[in-house]
């Protein structure tokens, strides 16, 4: 079973690290961010994360822009970081 077969259905936290490398890029665990991403983007799994966590990412030096246009160009993950831990259900 991947880890795609594993995230389907499922609500996941995702903290800073995630976010740095779905965004960054990680060389060494590529082939599992991409199965996050494509999950993610399917709709197959469903994130939840803090308002610190948006926060963190966002004030990185120099960065804010790269994350400000991965939000911006995938609506569903825009509508999903809505629903943060502090309202999950």
């Amino acid at each position: 079973m991947g880890l795609r077969d594993r995230l389907r259905g499922k609500k996941v936290y995702f903290d800073a690290n995630v976010f740095i490398c779905l965004v960054e890029g990680f060389a060494a665990f590529q082939a599992q961010l991409a199965e996050i991403r494509d999950s993610l983007m399917a709709g197959e799994a469903y994130i939840f994360t803090s308002e610190l966590t948006v926060f963190e990412v966002l004030v990185l030096a120099g960065l804010e822009w790269l994350y400000l246009r991965f939000l911006a160009l995938r609506p569903r993950l825009q509508k999903m970081l809505l629903h943060t831990a502090s309202r999950a259900d």
